[in-house]
């Protein structure tokens, strides 16, 4: 039994593991301004929808939001609407939407788009137009705020919350197994134990 523990912990941490490589490598980052309802609506979905990896960037209020947002419009030629939201995966940006857009299966199907050499551009869930990745340097528009007034990140994580829950059931199965296992049983109660039985 102690085995099937051990090889059940293992694949357990192996897949949370994997869960955990595999979130960590996408951000979803949106530009928007202090008085904007569509950011203001944005900004909220996305944060309660994708926690941990979306950061806000609030153009009218930071300055270093605002630099890279100019710089962002500059090399890429898009309008300056807001909200303007990049999907990054590993690094590179993989898909933009402009405008309010509060579909979740919409954003999963671009957050599961892998980097290639142009870049999808949204106006809402309609295909605005393609950017060519070889004209875009990524650093330019991945300004992470610093202060927690400036973040949207917030609390635990689900993925945070899966590797609590999985390093507590690891530890927690195999002490309730042993404390259950040295419980005296019962009168007229079987032992299921093969090693236990006395032979006759």
């Amino acid at each position: 039994m102690t085995r099937v523990i051990l090889a059940a912990s293992v694949m357990l941490l192996s897949i949370v593991a994997l869960v955990v490589a595999e979130s960590a490598s996408v951000t979803i980052y949106m530009y928007g301004v202090s008085w904007c309802p569509h950011c203001r609506n944005m900004k909220t979905f996305l944060g309660e929808k994708y926690p941990g990896i979306f950061t806000y960037c609030e153009v009218d209020t930071v300055e270093a939001c605002s630099r890279a947002f100019t710089e962002w419009l500059k090399e890429t030629g898009l309008p300056g609407y807001v909200p303007q939201t990049l999907i990054v995966k590993n690094g590179r940006i993989t898909a933009v939407i402009i405008g309010e857009v509060l579909n979740e299966s919409f954003i999963n199907n671009l957050v599961s788009l892998e980097p290639g050499e142009s870049i999808p551009v949204y106006q809402g869930t309609q295909l605005y137009g393609m950017l060519n990745t070889s004209k875009i340097n990524t650093t330019l528009v991945l300004y992470t705020p610093s202060s927690p007034s400036e973040n949207t990140r917030s609390g635990i994580t689900m993925v945070e919350a899966l590797v609590i829950t999985m390093l507590v059931a690891i530890i927690v199965v195999p002490i309730g197994y042993t404390v259950l296992k040295r419980m005296p049983r019962r009168p007229g109660q079987r032992r299921t134990d093969k090693t236990s039985r006395k032979k006759r």
